[in-house]
C-alpha cells in the first residue's frame, strides 16, 4: 500500500509539471544549403521587402590569428514580432579578400523554408518564416576568413588606416558581416567581440558624416551600435594609458591606446590649453589610438571626441586634437583646416617651426585664393593649412588677443548651430562679421588682401637717417609695402651695445616711424615675432651663406632683416 501511494503521489507531480511547464518551441535547423546558378542573384526577389517591425539583432564574433589571415567565426541573431509571414533576404560578397560561409541556419517559434542562389560573387538566401508564436528568431551561424593584406582602403577613413600584422588590424564590415543582415533604419544592433589573445579592442562608428568618427573602448567586447552606420573593428598590440582632466564642472577621461607612456598627460596639456583660450573641450571623454598609417608614417585624423595618429608627434596631435573644436564641434568646411594649423602653432609657440612653415609659403608656387578652395582634395595643402594658419595669427595680431579670441568663442557657438560651410566665401563672410563685432572695426580690407589673394606682403626698408641728440641716437625709418598690402608692422631695432627697441606700425603703401635709442644702432628687424608672412626683398640681398630666412640688405650702414 505503501509502495502504492509513493508510486501515486510520483504520477501526480509528473502530471502536474507537465500540465503547467511551458511547451518547446519548435526549432528548425537548416544545414547543407544548396545554391542554384542565376545570372543575376540581386533579381532573385524583386518585391519590396516589408520592414518587419519590433527588430532585435545581436552578432557575436570569435576572431582568431592563422598567420595573417583572420578568421571569423560568428552568429548574426534576429528577434522578430510578427503575426504573418516574413521573407528575409541574406546577400553576401565573396572575393579574393573574405571568404564566407554560411553553415547553418536556426530558426526558433517559427516554420520555415529556405531557397538560395549564386553568381558569380554574390550568394542569396531567401528565408520565409511564418511565426507560430508573438516572436520569433532566426540565427546565422557563419564562417569567414579575411586577408587584411590583400584589402584596399575603400572609404576616406580607410585610407588613414593601414594593416600591421601582429600589431595593428582594422576591419570593414565587407570582412565578415552578412551584408543585408543589418537593418537599415535606427535599429540598435548589440555586438559582442571576443579578440584574439593579446590584443585590445576598438570601435570606430560613424557619428553623422563621412568623416566623423567617434572612438569605443567597449566593455567586456561588447557595444551598441545604429545599423546603418558603418564601423570598423580595431585591433591593437597596444597598452591603455588613463588619465583625468577637470574642465569647469566636468571631470574629462583621457584614455590613450599606444606604446608611448607618455601620450596620455601630454593629450592633457593640449586639451587643458585649448579649452582655455578657445571653449571648454565640449565631450566627456577624449581618445587616443596609435594606427599604422598608409604610405607614411605622419598621419592623423580627428575623431568625434578623440584621435587616431601613426605617432604622437605634437605638432601632428596638437593639429588632430584641435579638430574637436575645429570640425566636429563646429564645422567651418575647408577653413577647418587652415584653423586647426593654426591652434598646433598657437600651442607650440616655436619660432623655429613658424620659421619653416613661412618658407614654405613663400616658396609654394600655388597662388589659388583660398576663398576659392571649398574642398579639402589635397591640392592646395600649402595655401589652405599654412597660408591658413598664418592668416589667422596676422588677424590675432591685427584686432589683439582679446578681439581675436572672443571672436573664436563666438564663432564656435555659432557655427555649432548654423550652417557655416556651404562654401568657403559664406564661411569667409561670416567670419568677418564676428570679428568685426568683437573687434568694433572694418575688416573688409584685411579679408579681401589674404582670404581673397594669394600673394604675400613685401616691407622695405627705403631710407633710414640717424641724427644725435645727446647720448641718445634718432633714428627714423621710411618702410613701404610693394605688393599692395596695407597691414600693421612690428619694427625691432637692436643698438650696438646688444639694447633693443620695438615698436608696431601701420603700413597703407608707405609709413614712418622713429625710435630713440642709447646706443648706435645696428639692425634693423621686421616683423621679428613672425605674425605675417613676408616676402623677402628682392633687391640689395647680399647673401653672406645665410639662410632664406637671414638673407637682408644694409640701408645707410644698418642691416635689415625680414623675419
Amino acid at each position: 500500500m505503501r509502495r502504492l501511494t509513493i508510486l501515486l503521489i510520483i504520477v501526480l507531480c509528473i502530471a502536474a509539471f507537465l500540465y503547467w511547464a511551458p511547451i518547446d518551441q519548435h526549432t528548425l535547423i537548416i544545414e547543407n544549403i544548396t545554391y542554384e546558378k542565376t545570372d543575376d542573384v540581386l533579381k532573385v526577389h524583386k518585391d519590396d521587402l516589408p520592414e518587419p517591425e519590433g527588430l532585435l539583432y545581436n552578432i557575436t564574433m570569435n576572431i582568431s590569428l592563422k598567420g595573417e589571415l583572420l578568421s571569423i567565426d560568428a552568429i548574426e541573431e534576429i528577434k522578430i514580432r510578427s503575426n504573418r509571414t516574413i521573407t528575409n533576404l541574406l546577400i553576401f560578397k565573396n572575393t579574393s579578400v573574405a571568404q564566407k560561409h554560411i553553415e547553418r541556419i536556426v530558426v526558433e517559434s517559427a516554420s520555415a523554408d529556405v531557397r538560395a542562389f549564386y553568381d558569380s560573387s554574390l550568394y542569396a538566401v531567401l528565408l520565409n518564416m511564418t511565426p507560430e508564436s508573438e516572436w520569433m528568431s532566426v540565427k546565422i551561424y557563419y564562417h569567414s576568413t579575411y586577408d587584411p593584406l590583400q584589402d584596399k582602403p575603400q572609404t576616406y577613413i580607410e585610407n588613414h588606416l593601414n594593416q600591421n600584422p601582429a600589431d595593428f588590424y582594422y576591419l570593414p564590415l565587407r570582412a565578415y558581416v552578412i551584408d543585408d543582415m543589418l537593418p537599415s533604419k535606427n535599429q540598435s544592433v548589440l555586438i559582442t567581440i571576443n579578440p584574439p589573445a593579446n590584443y585590445t579592442l576598438a570601435v570606430l562608428e560613424e557619428v553623422n558624416a563621412f568623416w566623423s568618427y567617434r572612438a569605443i573602448l567597449p566593455e567586456n567586447g561588447a557595444f551598441k551600435t545604429d545599423g546603418h552606420k558603418p564601423f570598423y573593428i580595431l585591433l591593437s598590440r597596444k597598452k591603455l594609458y588613463n588619465t583625468t582632466i577637470r574642465i569647469g564642472n566636468k571631470t574629462v577621461s583621457i584614455r590613450a591606446l599606444t606604446d608611448e607612456p607618455y601620450a596620455a598627460n601630454k593629450l592633457k596639456d593640449i586639451i587643458e590649453f585649448y579649452s582655455h583660450v578657445f571653449m571648454p573641450y565640449p565631450y566627456e571623454d577624449f581618445t587616443y589610438i596609435k594606427i599604422k598609417g598608409r604610405r607614411s608614417n605622419y598621419k592623423g585624423h580627428g575623431l568625434y571626441g578623440g584621435i587616431i595618429a601613426s605617432q604622437f608627434k605634437t605638432g601632428l596631435i596638437a593639429h588632430e586634437t584641435a579638430h574637436n573644436w575645429f570640425g566636429i564641434y563646429a564645422n567651418f568646411g575647408a577653413l577647418n583646416e587652415p584653423l586647426a594649423t593654426y591652434a598646433d602653432i598657437l600651442y607650440e609657440n616655436n619660432s623655429r617651426i613658424i620659421d619653416l612653415l613661412e618658407v614654405q609659403c613663400i616658396s609654394s608656387k600655388d597662388r589659388t585664393p583660398i576663398a576659392s578652395i571649398d574642398m579639402n582634395n589635397g591640392k592646395h595643402y600649402t595655401n589652405l593649412y599654412l597660408r591658413g594658419a598664418f592668416i589667422f595669427r596676422s588677424l590675432q595680431f591685427t584686432i589683439g588677443d582679446d578681439a581675436f579670441f572672443d571672436g573664436i568663442k563666438e564663432l564656435l557657438r555659432e557655427c555649432r548651430t548654423l550652417n557655416c560651410y556651404t562654401t568657403t566665401s559664406k564661411t569667409i563672410k561670416i567670419m568677418q562679421r564676428v570679428f568685426e563685432e568683437t573687434s568694433n572695426q572694418s575688416l573688409g580690407w584685411f579679408f579681401d588682401e589674404w582670404f581673397y589673394r594669394s600673394d604675400y606682403p613685401k616691407f622695405v626698408v627705403t631710407n633710414a637717417t640717424i641724427k644725435e641728440k645727446g647720448d641718445m641716437y634718432i633714428l627714423t625709418l621710411n618702410i613701404t609695402e610693394e605688393n599692395g598690402f596695407m597691414m600693421p608692422l612690428e619694427v625691432m631695432v637692436e643698438d650696438e651695445r646688444g639694447s633693443t627697441l620695438l615698436k608696431k606700425v601701420f603700413v597703407n603703401g608707405s609709413a614712418s616711424i622713429r625710435f630713440e635709442l642709447k646706443g648706435k644702432p645696428k639692425r634693423i628687424i621686421l616683423d621679428p615675432n613672425d605674425w605675417i608672412a613676408n616676402k623677402i626683398s628682392d633687391g640689395n640681398t647680399t647673401n653672406q651663406g645665410l639662410s632664406i630666412k637671414e638673407k637682408g640688405y644694409y640701408v645707410n650702414g644698418i642691416f635689415v632683416l625680414i623675419n
